[in-house]
């Protein structure tokens, strides 16, 4: 049988040295490109891990304090107080290992740049964060609707621990702004749109965006909020490629997150009617600004083009490299296990 790897004269044929050279090649990039996702997937896992196990012995500690200072359980188990608990467990088991995550990824070459800067076009900025505002309306309207279906039909009822909240004093309001809207926006934003973000951008901005909204949305641990959180989380990721920093998406965060603050403050202090008139008379200011802001951002043509990455691997793969690996199937089952917590019978 004739060899087609060679002519007439016995030798390879023009060009073959290259082709097994440029294959070799690029076998050797797909296999550093997937440890670098490994390496991140492990390393974000295993960051999760201590998030969730140390927020869990730090409370089950709280509960064994409390039957011996009674005072510890008063104050635990007051709204303010309990927020406080999960801003300094947020700032202790997110915040420390993700920073220990980017030193280690950055120590190997792979960590990304933090975008803490100024952004390309601080008008375009401006008007992205605006722009969330009915995307907020339309997204909450939406996913309640759903979720209230859901829960008729099936008989359960999803909780998000937002439900005992009150605020009945300026503190309350300072404090609840503080540990509900500030410390997770900055926090959270460094930590998901930038620490691992940033990284996984290597490997096409489309793929970075989502994957860090899904494991920002699993890290909320509710399924009242796991809907909506992929969806702000997809947002967040797109504004902080386009405008090419973190500033804009921790300014949404905190938006947000406020809005949560003023209309517990509403309902804490007025009466149903009065409550119900000023959160619709926020809603309307909010659709306001977002079709404002969406009209004069449509006519300033500044758009990004998201880039691809690297093409030594297609989505599956690189899927995989990221989330099969032990430290991240460790931490999406808990994940996922804290999250149907939130599931009681109705």
């Amino acid at each position: 049988m004739e060899n087609n790897n060679f002519n007439n004269m016995g030798y390879p044929p023009y060009g073959y040295g290259q082709n097994l050279n440029q294959n070799f090649i690029e076998q050797q990039e797909k296999i550093k490109d997937k440890k670098i996702l490994k390496t991140i997937g492990v390393f974000c896992g295993f960051s999760i891990i201590i998030y969730f196990s140390g927020s869990s012995i730090a409370g089950f500690l709280i509960a064994l304090l409390s039957d011996y200072f009674p005072d510890i359980d008063f104050v635990y188990e007051n709204g303010i107080g309990s927020w406080a608990f999960s801003s300094i467990a947020t700032v202790l088991f997110i915040g420390l290992p993700f920073l220990a995550t980017h030193l280690s990824l950055r120590k190997k070459g792979i960590s990304g740049i933090l975008p803490l800067g100024t952004t390309y076009n601080r008008e375009a900025s401006a008007y992205l964060v605006m722009m969330f505002a009915p995307v907020t309306l339309i997204s909450t309207f939406l996913i309640n609707f759903i979720s209230i279906v859901i829960q008729d039909m099936m008989g359960i009822e999803f909780t998000s621990g937002m439900e005992d909240m009150a605020i009945t004093s300026v503190g309350d309001f300072l404090f609840m702004t503080l540990f509900v809207a500030i410390i997770p926006a900055i926090l959270e934003e460094v930590t998901i749109r930038g620490i691992l973000l940033q990284p996984l951008r290597r490997f096409g901005d489309g793929f970075a965006i989502v994957v860090s909204a899904v494991i920002f949305s699993l890290l909320h641990g509710n399924m009242v909020q796991i809907p909506y959180t992929v969806l702000a989380g997809i947002y967040f990721g797109y504004v902080t490629v386009a405008t090419g920093s973190l500033w804009p998406s921790i300014i949404l965060h905190f938006i947000n997150n406020f809005y949560s603050v003023l209309v517990t403050t509403f309902d804490s202090n007025l009466t149903l009617t009065t409550a119900n008139i000023f959160t619709l008379g926020l809603l309307v200011i909010m659709a306001v600004v977002g079709v404002f802001a969406f009209n004069r951002y449509r006519f300033m043509n500044y758009r990004v083009k998201l880039a691809k990455g690297v093409k030594s691997l297609n989505t599956t793969e690189k899927i995989s490299a990221v989330f099969v690996n032990v430290p991240m199937i460790i931490a999406i089952i808990i994940m996922v296990a804290t999250t149907l917590t939130s599931i009681s019978k109705s």
